[in-house]
């Protein structure tokens, strides 16, 4: 786990607003407050995957739809009789 270190000397206000501004106070507080510190999970490093996005611009899949197909049939464009 990497040490956590607070900007403004662990004076931090930590509120709903702004708790993700400092993670050493907000650590403190939850301790306080009795939390177990065995209850802390560790981060996890982003992985070299690609999410969803890059995944699909890589390789793309032609999909037709049946929808489409069946409704630019002549029978069922007809508008008006």
């Amino acid at each position: 786990m990497e040490a956590l270190k607070c900007p403004y000397d662990g004076h931090c206000e930590i509120n709903i607003n702004n708790r993700h501004i400092c993670s050493y106070c907000r650590l403190v507080k939850c301790l306080n407050s009795g939390m177990q510190a065995e209850m802390i999970q560790p981060s996890f490093a982003k992985r070299n995957k690609p999410n969803r996005r890059q995944k699909s611009i890589k390789d793309p899949k032609q999909i037709t739809s049946t929808a489409l197909r069946r409704l630019n049939e002549p029978e069922q464009v007809r508008l008006f009789d």
